[in-house]
């Protein structure tokens, strides 16, 4: 993506972009946002959302990773809850032992509330991902996803040319 809707992103969505300047040893989001900005509007509108969840739900939605893999994209995140004076990552369980002031404390999230954000972040990560897989990664016009062995979501125009490229690629090897 570019290197304008990349600063795009990182600005308008703070909490869900915090890690994109931060050590590969930390995240994966040093390397940007590895896809074509044709998906930009996707990854924008749901940007967007997530970052309201994050501030009505007073958790944090940290993207770690957004690429495109078998021609669709990608969404990688980790979610922290806001407890006390820190945030503490939520694992996949709905309850976890955090050490607080060198004693452990078992802290319990409503199973319900925590079950009804996970399910709403994962149903709008799905979708999204879902749609990308009909949309232009170079234009973002109408695509389909295909190849041989590679698999690239293009319109009909940018898959002639990804044909061409690598023809011409295969025909100096």
């Amino acid at each position: 993506m570019n290197k304008h809707y990349d600063r795009y992103l990182v600005k308008h969505y703070p909490i869900l972009y915090q890690g994109r300047y931060k050590s590969p040893k930390h995240t994966c989001m040093c390397w940007g946002f590895e896809c074509g900005d044709g998906w930009f509007n996707l990854i924008n509108s749901l940007s967007f959302v997530l970052e309201m969840i994050s501030r009505k739900y007073h958790i944090q939605i940290v993207a770690t990773q957004i690429k495109e893999k078998y021609g669709t994209l990608r969404f990688y995140y980790d979610w922290y809850y806001w407890w006390g004076s820190h945030y503490y990552r939520i694992p996949d369980k709905f309850w976890w032992l955090c050490e607080l002031r060198g004693k452990v404390f078992a802290l319990f999230l409503s199973k319900s509330k925590t079950r009804k954000l996970s399910r709403l972040i994962t149903v709008l990560i799905d979708n999204a991902e879902r749609v990308s897989h009909h949309i232009c990664e170079q234009c973002g016009a109408w695509g389909k996803t295909r190849g041989t062995g590679w698999l690239v979501t293009l319109c009909d125009k940018h898959y002639k040319e990804y044909q061409n490229e690598h023809r011409t690629i295969s025909n100096t090897d």
